[in-house]
Formats: C-alpha cells, sequence, structure tokens
C-alpha cells in the first residue's frame, strides 16, 4: 500500500532530478563521504594518539572513529557541501543565493532531512518570498511529512507565483494530491451535549 507522503516524497525526487547539475553536485557530498570513510581508521588512530598524549587521556578506544565516522556520513558532508555553495551564492546576488538555497532543501529533503530543508527555504524567503520555488518545495516538504494543510496553502502560493508552465503543471499535480487527500480524509465528528 502506498502512503499519501510517499507520493510527495517521490515528487521531491522529481523535482531533485529535474534539477540542472544537481545530481552531480550531490556527488560531491557522496566523494566527501567515501573518502572520509576511507580515511576515518588511520584519521581516527592518529586523533586518539594525539588525545592520549596527555591532552585528553581518558578518551576511549574506538570513540574517535565513530565520531569520525558520524562525521563522514553524507547527509552530513551534503550539510557542509551545500553550505559552502549557498554562502557563494550569497557573494553573487540575491537571486543566486535564492537558487542555491532552494537546491539545498532539495539535497536535504530527499535524505529525510527535513528540519535542514525547512533552514534553507527560510533563507530563500529571507531573498525573496514572492517567488514560487521556495513555495512549491515548502509544499512537497509539508506533503512527505503529511501536513496536507500547510503543504495545499503553500501550493497555493507557489501556483500564483508560479510563471512558467512546466513547473506550473508540476505544483498543479501536487494541490490536486493535496485536495484528493483533503476530500478522502474523514471529517471530524461534533459531538452536541
Amino acid at each position: 500500500m502506498i502512503c499519501s507522503t510517499d507520493v510527495f516524497k517521490s515528487m521531491i525526487l522529481q523535482e531533485f532530478l529535474l534539477e540542472d547539475r544537481l545530481r552531480s553536485e550531490y556527488n560531491y557530498a557522496e566523494v566527501a563521504s567515501w573518502l572520509g570513510n576511507l580515511v576515518k581508521v588511520p584519521a581516527s588512530v592518529a586523533v586518539e594518539q594525539f588525545l592520549a598524549s596527555g591532552v585528553l587521556v581518558f578518551v576511549n578506544a574506538g570513540l574517535t572513529q565513530k565520531a569520525i565516522a558520524e562525521l563522514v556520513k553524507v547527509k552530513n558532508t551534503t550539510l557542509v557541501i551545500r553550505a559552502v555553495a549557498d554562502v557563494l551564492a550569497s557573494c553573487k546576488s540575491d537571486e543566486d543565493n535564492y537558487k542555491s538555497c532552494c537546491r539545498s532543501a532539495l539535497c536535504h529533503a530527499i535524505q529525510g532531512s527535513y528540519d535542514w530543508a525547512f533552514g534553507a527555504l527560510r533563507v530563500a524567503a529571507s531573498k525573496n518570498d514572492n517567488w514560487a520555488r521556495h513555495h512549491h518545495l515548502y509544499g512537497l516538504i509539508h506533503g512527505a511529512k503529511g501536513d496536507n494543510e500547510r503543504a495545499l496553502f503553500e501550493l497555493e502560493k507557489a501556483l500564483a507565483a508560479e510563471p512558467y508552465a512546466e513547473p506550473r503543471k508540476r505544483i498543479e499535480q501536487a494541490r490536486q494530491v493535496v485536495q484528493f487527500l483533503f476530500i478522502d480524509l474523514p471529517q471530524p465528528q461534533h459531538v452536541i451535549v
């Protein structure tokens, strides 16, 4: 059985794949993670030897390897790489920063890191809240989280702001899914006492 949130997750993935060169940029995070996994054992040995030399003698063996392994997960390397991309884009223009933040939101959203995605979208909205892209992504992520009311609100804002036909079709498709879910959901029963 397909869950309604899965529909929105597939729409997020579709937006990710449609975004020009984003998949290749995402590969940088995967490569950084892969390289980190290659060096985590020798790096953790070196860090543990340094710490045991008198700085922090109470560090347990293996603790630094676990910490390094956590740091080099794709989820975390994506955060660093996209943060650098967003900072560099902010040096160019507000429009470039807006686009970069929306791209970052997509990278975080496909990993299920919705809070990070929302953070990137808040930065995008601070650049220009009248553009459609961040509202569209907000709507999809709210849908993926099962918050149909917020999803509908954001998708309607996106639809009102989107000037191009292809994105309008995708936004309208997502909006129709949310409306279908609202109609399909049981309405609360009011009890008269």
